[in-house]
C-alpha cells in the first residue's frame, strides 16, 4: 500500500523524448546533449531523451526512504540518547520524510534533465540544470497523459545511439 502510494507519485518515470525544437528552446546542444534523430527513437521526429525535475526530486526521497533499512542497526544504538519513546521516533522520522515529500512536490520543479555525451558510445544524466517551479500534480498528470495517449514518445532506452563527431564529452 505504501509503496503503491509513492508509485503514484511518478518515481517509475522513465523519462520521454522532448521533441528537438523544443530542446533547442531548452538550449540543448546535439553535440553536448544525447540527440535521437528521426528515426532512431522515434519514427517521425528527432528529440532529446530527457526527465522531468520535479519527479526524479520525488523519485530520489523514494529511494533514500526505501534505503532506511540498512541504517536501522547503526542508529538503533542511539535510540535511548534523547530519552524520546521508540513509537514517537518512527512518528517524527515518517512526519519528517513526508515534510520533505509535499515540500518537493509544492514547489515541484518543471525543468528537464537531458543527458551528455560521456564518450563516443556512452551518455549520463546531466544533474543540476536550471530549475523552473510549477504545480507538482499538473506535472505527474501531464507525464501520466503524454505517456498514455503518446506511447511513441517514451524513451526506449535499447537504442544505441553514438555521440556526433564533433560531440563536446563531460567528465562525471
Amino acid at each position: 500500500e505504501v509503496d503503491h502510494a509513492w508509485s503514484e507519485l511518478g518515481i517509475h518515470d522513465k523519462g520521454f523524448m522532448l521533441p528537438g525544437n523544443v530542446g533547442r528552446e531548452y538550449g540543448l546542444d546535439p553535440r553536448k546533449h544525447v540527440y535521437a534523430p528521426k528515426g532512431t527513437m522515434l519514427e517521425e521526429e528527432d528529440g532529446f531523451p530527457v526527465f522531468i525535475q520535479a519527479l526524479h526530486d520525488v523519485h530520489c526521497l523514494n529511494e533514500l526512504r526505501r534505503a532506511l533499512y540498512f541504517n536501522k542497526a547503526y542508529y538503533k544504538k542511539f535510540e535511548n540518547d534523547t530519552l524520546t519513546p521508540e513509537p514517537f521516533r518512527r512518528s517524527h522520522i515518517n512526519h519528517c520524510l513526508d515534510n520533505v515529500r509535499e515540500r518537493l512536490m509544492c514547489t515541484a520543479d518543471a525543468g528537464i534533465i537531458p543527458s551528455v555525451w560521456t564518450s563516443r558510445d556512452e551518455n549520463w544524466p546531466l544533474f543540476g540544470s536550471r530549475h523552473k517551479c510549477h504545480n507538482y500534480e499538473a506535472l505527474v498528470a501531464w507525464n501520466t497523459k503524454l505517456h498514455s495517449t503518446e506511447r511513441e514518445r517514451a524513451v526506449n532506452w535499447s537504442v544505441q545511439l553514438t555521440a556526433p563527431n564533433d560531440a563536446i564529452f563531460f567528465d562525471i
